[in-house]
C-alpha cells in the first residue's frame, strides 16, 4: 500500500517486490524474451546501467534479436561544460515495426541526465511498443507518478531511497 501510494500506482497487483532493481530488470527480461525473435529488436541507450543493459543483451543474443543503442546529443556550453542529453527523437529513430520493447533509464548514473520518459512512452504507445524504465537513479531525486509516466513497467531498489538493501520494486501495468 505504501509503495503503491508512493508511486501513485493504480492497483495493488501493479506492485511486485523483488530483490532489487537488477533482479526486477532480469525478471522482466526473462518474461519478455519470448517476444524477441530473429530479426526483432530492443531499443535502449548507451547510458544504461549494466543492470538494464546486460539482461536485454543476453535475451537478444539468445533469441536472435538485435539490441539497438541510442547515442546522446552532446553540446558544450559557454563555460566549456559538456551537456549530455537524450531527446525522444534519439530513441524513436531506432524504432521500427520489428521493435518489441524500449527500455531506458529514468536518470543516468553515467551522465546525470534525465530522459524524457513520458514523451518516449507516449510515442511508443502510439506504436503499441511497451516501455520499461530503470528508475533506480530517478526515484530518489524526483517525485515519480507511475500513472503519469505512461511506461509499462518501472523498477527501482529501495536502498536508493535510504531503505533496506536487497529489496526492489517493479511497478507494472496490470495488462503488461
Amino acid at each position: 500500500e505504501k509503495i503503491k501510494e508512493f508511486l501513485s500506482a493504480g492497483e495493488d497487483n501493479e506492485v511486485i517486490f523483488t530483490h532489487g532493481a537488477t533482479d526486477g530488470l532480469n525478471l522482466l527480461a526473462r518474461s519478455i524474451a519470448a517476444k524477441i525473435t530473429p530479426g526483432s529488436n530492443v531499443v535502449t541507450t548507451v547510458a544504461e546501467h549494466l543492470s538494464n543493459l546486460l539482461p536485454w543483451m543476453e535475451a537478444c543474443k539468445q533469441r536472435g534479436g538485435e539490441l539497438r543503442l541510442a547515442k546522446p546529443n552532446v553540446k558544450t556550453d559557454a563555460k566549456g561544460n559538456r551537456i549530455v542529453s537524450f531527446q525522444t527523437r534519439d530513441i524513436m529513430s531506432l524504432v521500427d515495426e520489428k521493435t518489441v520493447l524500449i527500455t531506458v533509464t529514468g536518470s543516468s548514473n553515467v551522465t546525470g541526465s534525465c530522459l524524457p520518459v513520458k514523451e518516449i512512452a507516449q510515442e511508443a504507445a502510439r506504436m503499441h511498443i511497451p516501455v520499461v524504465v530503470d528508475g533506480a537513479q530517478l526515484v530518489a531525486h524526483k517525485k515519480v507518478m507511475f500513472s503519469d509516466l505512461g511506461c509499462d513497467a518501472f523498477c527501482f531498489s529501495t536502498h536508493k531511497l535510504y531503505g533496506p538493501t536487497g529489496l526492489g520494486v517493479i511497478c507494472a501495468k496490470k495488462d503488461f
